[in-house]
């Protein structure tokens, strides 16, 4: 048993977890895969479908300021049950 694993909530994932720091997980902004707060959700499920991205930030169709974030895995979900 580890340090991290021993202590703390008794949750070796939840304590995992706690000490990951968010930039070894994060995207970087080169790679994001965005869509435009005007385009129509099918439109962005189907460009996704490769990628399979549960959130994707919303831009501004005139620029690259991220305003809100599509959570694509709950429409994912919705799509493949109505259509399977």
């Amino acid at each position: 048993m580890t340090r991290w694993s021993s202590a703390g909530r008794g949750n070796a994932l939840w304590d995992y977890q706690e000490q990951v720091p968010v930039s070894l997980i994060a995207t970087p902004r080169h790679g994001f895969v965005t869509c435009r707060v005007d385009e129509a959700i099918a439109d962005v499920l189907e460009r996704n479908r490769a990628a399979l991205f549960d959130h994707i930030p919303v831009v501004q169709p005139k620029s690259d300021e991220i305003v809100g974030v599509f959570d694509a895995a709950d429409w994912m979900v919705s799509v493949i049950w109505t259509t399977a």
